[in-house]
């Protein structure tokens, strides 16, 4: 699996400062009109002593960057502006590179609507330690828990309720049918609410809240960009794990989002639903694309089983587009389907990053 390298062009900005002796360098990326948000973030994370620099990454925004780094902290704060929005893969790529320049001992990854809650990198770094025992520092990472991206673990669904099948089409096997069904019916319904457990290991992970030392980047190198929007994170991890290391979530290490993506803005009645009704046509095309290209080409599965449920996925969505009277956005994820499937990622012209 190619790693991606960090292209250098005038559209890269960046202020460099002095390299603190603090172990931790913070990284985080915002895009559009977030500075209110991007604002709360930094703000959270210059009270952790653990930080000694912080480097914001901005795509394409048309606030004044480097006025909020020198009201809040021009000394920790530094700044890698994108004259365009390039998409949150390049965004994070860039980042963690100037991150290894500055050489902290670990890497800390944020969206710009994360807030970390009380103490959740000081829980991290020692989950981070006690996960060390096991395995090498270039090859594990732990990621804290968002309740409201896990919405099903912070309701204590049981963990073998949340399993992903091998050879699942986005999330769907036919093997877990009748269960879904079952579990719609007021029978179904009823399970006794379990308590979240301290640590779970996980195959892959958001980068919202994940923690890892420098030399995973030197092993594994940086996020690929073009991916654009989305599973970038979870190839990045996968790359971990797919190599006999591990990536632990620590649930008492709790992180805000101060805004719902479009996945969960609104309840929808099932993922389908989500699918054809979720979003902007760009980043519902860039998800679906590079979720398939990432069950498809980054993990083992059976041809023929991944085959029958990518058809009976088909056939479901087509089904809800008719109900829904979505047509035309069923045609759009088929062809996000089709170039995920052929390893056709990058930027798509007529679908601009929003």
């Amino acid at each position: 699996m190619a790693d991606s390298t960090l292209v250098q062009d005038s559209t890269l900005k960046a202020n460099t400062g002095p390299t603190h002796s603090r172990p931790v360098c913070a990284i985080t990326v915002t895009h559009g009109d977030r500075r209110h948000l991007m604002k709360r973030v930094l703000l959270s994370l210059l009270k952790e002593p653990a930080i000694g620099k912080i480097v914001m990454v901005t795509n394409g925004v048309a606030w004044d960057v480097q006025a909020l780094v020198s009201e809040l902290d021009s000394g920790r704060v530094e700044a890698i502006e994108f004259d365009s929005n390039r998409g949150s893969a390049a965004a994070f790529a860039a980042g963690i590179k100037r991150a290894c320049e500055l050489a902290p001992e670990f890497i800390w990854l944020m969206d710009g609507d994360n807030e970390p809650q009380d103490d959740a990198l000081a829980k991290l770094l020692a989950a981070h330690e006690d996960l060390n025992k096991y395995f090498p520092k270039d090859n594990m990472a732990v990621v804290a828990f968002r309740p409201s991206q896990r919405t099903d673990l912070a309701a204590g669904i049981p963990l073998s309720r949340l399993k992903r099948r091998p050879s699942s089409f986005l999330g769907f096997h036919i093997y877990d049918l009748p269960a879904k069904l079952w579990r719609r019916t007021p029978w179904g319904r009823r399970w006794t609410p379990q308590a979240l457990p301290a640590f779970i290991d996980m195959p892959v992970a958001m980068f919202g809240g994940l923690l890892f030392h420098r030399a995973v980047v030197e092993k594994h190198g940086l996020p690929r960009e073009d991916f654009i929007l989305y599973a970038d994170d979870s190839e990045f991890t996968n790359r971990i794990t797919q190599s006999g290391g591990a990536v632990r979530l620590v649930t008492a290490a709790k992180i805000a989002d101060l805004d719902a993506p479009w996945f969960v803005e609104r309840r929808y009645r099932n993922a389908f639903h989500t699918w054809l009704e979720g979003g902007p046509d760009s980043r519902v095309f860039y998800s679906a694309r590079n979720h398939v290209y990432f069950d498809s080409h980054c993990l083992p599965h059976s041809r023929v089983m991944f085959w029958l449920n990518r058809r009976a996925f088909y056939a479901v969505l087509w089904m809800f587009a008719l109900i829904f009277r979505r047509p035309e956005r069923y045609r759009m994820l088929r062809r996000a389907f089709r170039d995920g499937l052929a390893g056709r990622l990058g930027a798509v012209p007529e679908l601009p990053v929003l």
